[in-house]
């Protein structure tokens, strides 16, 4: 008898954990969707800031001394 308590209550405890966990995840979800213009001008902001680091990026490596090798060729 006490072993089927025990199983009832872990078979209990398991599905309330389940519905527990599973409400937080629709809760997840639900706050997570973000509105598409949103999400395009994140996209666009992220573009953007990309292609400005990799300019800098660019012109700092043209910049870099040439090898002594290279100014003698």
């Amino acid at each position: 008898m006490k072993s089927n308590i025990r199983e009832i209550i872990r078979y209990m405890d398991d599905t309330t954990l389940e519905k527990s966990n599973d409400k937080k995840k629709d809760k997840q979800e639900s706050t997570s969707t973000i509105p598409e213009e949103v999400q395009e001008f994140v996209n666009l902001t992220i573009t953007e800031h990309m292609g400005k680091a990799y300019s800098e990026w660019k012109l700092n490596q043209d910049k870099e001394p040439v090898s002594e090798i290279e100014k003698k060729y």
